[in-house]
């Protein structure tokens, strides 16, 4: 059987948020040609690990150390990657090395890189290996900077988003194969000249969600998504300033509910949100909403969240961006808004 190795900076089990589910899925599906040999972070427990040894056949843990990392190789890895990197980055690229230094590369029949920094370990051996870029960095940065308020704020973003461009544009070509997850990311990526790139589409294994018994005067919407993500800190404070005063204009209770990884500071948002944290199950959780919303303004690929919460029966009201990649039609597949008027 072929060999494969899988290097991804995020234990993918379990499989209740966006990005683990896509590595889940994948994982799954190279298991069914590969003798998988897994590298990345230790599980959060053992029902984690059991779900990855149905797949893996070897499973590698890297952990962090918390000693400081030396200026030259921070650099080092900087310039490579035509980007500065901050310690704890630089500090993964170096655990990574040195976890896989026992290995026999030239045993693997394909080697698999999940994001850009990853990719880095295994630059001259363009025959087989696999990028996953997933979404397109830059592109998300770009629509970032836009977003911000003040000259000073959007110039002290330049130097990363020109750094970001520069790997995901020239880096990319010594890849055998590079992954997105929407065809229009494919597109774009194409107009520079890469030739290698393969879309990938996410999915959701949820099945619809029984709504019969909510009451009708359930006055409230659903949110999914990791607060730790700017996109999703963005479209919740969008959502909270702009279209909930909107929205208690004509129903005062209406309130937002947001299931996934809460802020740090819920201070910031208004009292119409109130943060869940993870639901253990989340077709029993979106069952309490007829609703769900992803007001996200920025972002690439395709949205994991429009897939669920469509999948979970839920009528979806979203932005332009939200449906991006996914050939959803206003009116017909869901309500597509992209000001807080029309939104609301």
């Amino acid at each position: 059987m072929k060999k494969l190795l899988f290097l991804s900076p995020t234990f993918p089990f379990p499989a209740d948020k966006g990005w683990h589910a896509r590595i889940s899925n994948l994982l799954g599906a190279c298991a069914a040609d590969y003798e998988v040999t897994f590298v990345g972070p230790p599980p959060e427990n053992d029902i984690a690990r059991r779900a990855m040894e149905q797949i893996a056949q070897d499973i590698i843990t890297v952990t962090p150390r918390a000693e400081n990392i030396s200026t030259a190789t921070r650099l080092r890895y900087s310039l490579r990657a035509f980007e500065i990197l901050d310690a704890p980055r630089a500090h993964a690229l170096r655990d990574y090395q040195e976890s896989i230094a026992g290995l026999d590369l030239e045993s693997f029949d394909l080697i698999w890189a999940e994001r850009r920094d990853l990719f880095l370990l295994m630059q001259g051996r363009p025959k087989n290996v696999v990028l996953d870029l997933d979404d397109i960095e830059h592109r998300k940065l770009l629509k970032e900077l836009q977003l911000r308020n003040g000259i000073v704020s959007k110039l002290k973003g330049l130097p990363r988003l020109a750094g970001v461009f520069a790997w995901e544009i020239l880096m990319p070509r010594f890849a055998r194969a590079v992954l997105v997850c929407a065809d229009e990311d494919k597109a774009y990526l194409e107009k520079f000249g890469l030739r290698n790139v393969v879309t990938v589409p996410n999915g959701t294994s949820l099945h619809a969600a029984d709504r019969s018994a909510l009451p009708a005067e359930a006055r409230n919407a659903v949110f999914l998504g990791n607060m730790a993500y700017p996109p999703n800190a963005d479209a919740v404070a969008f959502f909270a300033r702009d279209v909930i005063p909107l929205i208690r204009q004509r129903y005062p209770d209406f309130h937002l509910n947001v299931v996934g990884n809460p802020p740090t500071d819920i201070s910031a948002y208004a009292d119409g949100v109130k943060f869940l944290g993870f639901a253990d199950d989340l077709v029993g959780e979106l069952s309490k909403y007829r609703v769900m919303v992803a007001p996200v303004r920025y972002g690439g690929g395709t949205k994991l969240k429009v897939i669920d919460g469509m999948a979970s029966g839920a009528a979806l009201v979203t932005t332009s961006v939200g449906a991006q990649g996914l050939s959803i039609e206003h009116g017909k597949h869901a309500l597509i808004a992209d000001n807080a008027a029309d939104f609301a």
